[in-house]
């Protein structure tokens, strides 16, 4: 564009470009001092505290709920787009470095860059009448609790965006559930040359028969199971043995479903299971407005839109649970990229994600 710009010989091209080039550097520094705050789950004050400073100067009224969640507002006249993403990352320092056109650092992709580029977008529409609320919500990773706070706290908007990234042209439709389990077991200490079962063997039971649950196809309409902690003690006289695990819920299954399944599992050995945060699988229409108006804006800005579903979960459980409102997840970058020690955005999906939002929330507020 910029070469087209000089051939013409406009008096303005260079001023356009020099301006748009300033913006992306503007762009890239709020992202990156973002990045630069770590905030692993349950201590996102850093984060928080960024937001909270440098919100306003883009134009937003800002507060902090009850739970730590940054509310950044620009009540205009039309109807309420809000953009939500979380604040909080797994753990694991990531030094913080733009280099190869790319930016490195910890939650870079999840996912604090769709919750930049939220914020990005929606600066650029508080001069208008859009209104446009963008949240940062805690801890994603480790129970929804920012999100549940959220629902339970005020009305549901006339639509949503749930930030996660799924590249900057491609809508996630759906995401399976999750169901969080603890099976503990307290026995005798038996000598391993004696027969009986000990209390490790009862937990490799247990899970052995959860893990029979499994459908035997793999991906999002599939049930896994996946252990996420084991651990034993003993006083000599005593074993204890638990196990922490996670089951990952299709459509067409539901958290009661299972949790009976796993309870008569638990009925048929010597422990106690114990049930933790739990969401339903979530899929949504591909037609409802708020997806047709990303296909809409993806094309109009050049691009081949694309739907996916992912084998996760993420706040748009939460939120398709409580809030019966059109809804979509998005975000720039790559999720194979989540929670790894080489986590990465590519710049070029970032900004480009900003310019998709932007025209998303004009069309669903202002037309």
């Amino acid at each position: 564009m910029a070469a087209e710009d000089e051939a013409d010989g406009s008096g303005d091209s260079a001023t356009s470009t020099s301006t748009s080039a300033l913006e992306r550097e503007d762009e890239l520094d709020f992202y990156r001092g973002f990045v630069e705050r770590y905030s692993p789950s349950k201590k996102e004050e850093p984060a928080r505290d960024y937001l909270v400073n440098r919100l306003p100067e883009l134009g937003f009224t800002v507060e902090v709920d009850d739970v730590g969640n940054v509310v950044a507002e620009s009540p205009g006249g039309g109807d309420e787009v809000l953009l939500t993403s979380h604040m909080d990352t797994v753990r694991g320092k990531i030094p913080v470095r733009v280099e190869g056109g790319r930016l490195y650092g910890r939650g870079s992709v999840d996912a604090k860059g769709p919750l930049a580029a939220m914020c990005l977008a929606g600066s650029r529409l508080t001069d208008t009448d859009a209104s446009v609320t963008v949240v940062g919500v805690v801890e994603e990773e480790v129970s929804g609790r920012g999100a549940r706070h959220l629902t339970e706290n005020r009305e549901a908007p006339d639509y949503l965006v749930n930030g996660e990234p799924s590249g900057p042209e491609t809508v996630t439709l759906g995401y399976r559930g999750i169901l969080r389990l603890r099976y503990r077991v307290t026995g005798d200490v038996i000598h391993t040359a004696r027969p009986g079962v000990n209390a490790i063997e009862d937990v490799m039971r247990f899970w052995s028969s959860v893990v029979g649950f499994e459908d035997p196809q793999e991906g999002f309409r599939s049930l896994s199971a996946k252990p996420t902690k084991i651990d034993s003690d003993s006083d000599g006289f005593r074993l204890d043995s638990e196990l922490r695990g996670n089951l990952r819920i299709p459509p067409g299954r539901t958290v009661d479903g299972l949790k009976e399944q796993v309870q008569k599992a638990a009925d048929n050995c010597n422990g106690d299971v114990y049930f933790g945060e739990s969401t339903e699988p979530v899929l949504v229409d591909r037609s409802n407005p708020t997806a047709r108006a990303f296909m809409r804006g993806i094309r109009d800005l050049g691009g081949e839109p694309g739907l996916s579903v992912k084998t996760g979960t993420s706040d748009m459980n939460v939120f398709s649970e409580r809030w019966d409102t059109p809804m979509v997840t998005y975000g720039p970058g790559d999720s194979n990229m989540d929670h790894t020690p080489d986590e990465h955005m590519e710049l070029e999906e970032f900004h480009r994600s900003i310019d998709v939002l932007e025209h998303v929330v004009r069309d669903l507020s202002l037309d």
